[in-house]
Formats: structure tokens, sequence, C-alpha cells
């Protein structure tokens, strides 16, 4: 079915991305679980995604860090680290499609690590000293619930940003 849908891809003159991000949240699963097993099980996860995100010729793969407790935030960030480092240098043994996290709410609803622009700005500097093939997503409709405004929310990390979604909550 994934040759088919990339053939027609392809025959349509039509560029495809990626979105890992229901491989996480339809099962429950965390890319920063602190358990380290529940953390390889999302990763593999994703892993199997970027090979699908091949399979169709995609443009980019996406995805989103986990829930996380106050407590141990810096743990879940340094597993966060951790996992996209796995990810990106899977993506890249495979070819040059980006990998790219996408900015969520970190009270509302998602309740992701990666929302409030410091630990984004952090976290992409972060990455991108590794891995070139490394960006971020952002999305309008996320910002209002980020608690912050568009200049904030955008302009500390604006060289990282590879892909956006307009729309409004």
């Amino acid at each position: 079915v994934r040759k088919a849908a990339a053939d027609m891809i392809e025959c349509g003159h039509m560029a495809v991305a990626y979105g890992g991000q229901p491989r996480l949240l339809t099962v429950g699963l965390n890319i920063n679980d602190l358990d380290e097993e529940k953390r390889k099980i999302a990763l593999a996860s994703l892993k199997e995604g970027i090979d699908e995100a091949y399979e169709l010729n995609a443009t980019g793969f996406s995805f989103l860090a986990g829930k996380y407790e106050e407590e141990t935030k810096e743990q879940s960030y340094q597993a966060l680290v951790k996992s996209t480092e796995e990810l990106c240098a899977y993506a890249k043994s495979k070819g040059d499609m980006p990998v790219l996290i996408e900015v969520f709410d970190y009270d509302i609803d998602k309740k992701s690590l990666i929302g409030p622009v410091d630990l984004v700005k952090r976290y992409a500097e972060e990455i991108t000293e590794k891995w070139d093939n490394f960006g971020l997503m952002v999305d309008l409709s996320h910002i209002p619930m980020l608690h912050e405004t568009v200049e904030e929310s955008l302009l500390p990390v604006k060289q990282y940003i590879r892909h956006a979604h307009m729309g409004n909550t």
C-alpha cells in the first residue's frame, strides 16, 4: 500500500511529510519516558515510522516530546535528547530526511516537555550542535496554549524552524 501511495504521490507531483505523533499518542508511548524500556519501545516505534517515511519518499519526519513531571523535568529532558540523537542518527543512516519535533503545549492538552520557548531553544541548540538533519515544527494554533506571544514563541528559535502549521486554537 505504501508503494502504491508513493507512486501516486510522485505521479501527482505532490510532496508528503510523515507525522510520527500518532505513533506515540494513540498508544500512550513517551519518547522521554524515564522507564528505559518504555523509552526504547517509543523509540522503536518512531524508527519504524522513519522507515515508512522513507518508503513514501517523505520530505520530513516529525514527532513530539512526551509528558513529564516537574520534579523530574531535567531527567525527562536528558531522555528526550538521547532519543532525539538516536532518531537523527537513524534517519541520517538512511538518507537526508529532516527529523522535526513539533512544539506543543506543556500544561493544557498534550502536556509535552517541549513547549515553552526557553526549553525549545536550549533543546534545538543542543541537538543541532551534532545533527544537521534536525529542526523544529511550529504550529500557530499551539502558541496561545504556550502562554506566549507569536514573537516570544518564534523569534528566539527562528533559525531552527523548518516547518510551520497555520491554524488557530
